[in-house]
């Protein structure tokens, strides 16, 4: 599932896919979007999540239950919101 397109919005709780993201948007010349990151390491749950189109999430502090994951990998989940 292909998470860079125009006029979505990103919630990033990851410390890794942030450079992964700007990366794929800059090269796909997307600038019409909206990303916001939280700090501060706790627990999160998309479950619990609801204005974003997408949320990406570290193993560490993902407590999502029931959301699945578009993709998952050993660093993060990410979760396509609808």
């Amino acid at each position: 599932s292909k998470i860079v397109e125009k006029n979505k919005s990103y919630l990033i709780y990851s410390s890794i896919f942030d450079g992964y993201l700007h990366f794929y948007l800059d090269k796909e010349k997307i600038t019409n979007y909206s990303s916001d990151y939280i700090s501060k390491r706790t627990n999160l749950s998309a479950d619990s999540v609801s204005r974003y189109d997408y949320i990406i999430i570290d193993h560490n502090y993902d407590q999502t239950k029931v959301k699945q994951p578009i993709y998952s990998n050993i660093f993060y989940n990410i979760y396509k919101m609808d």
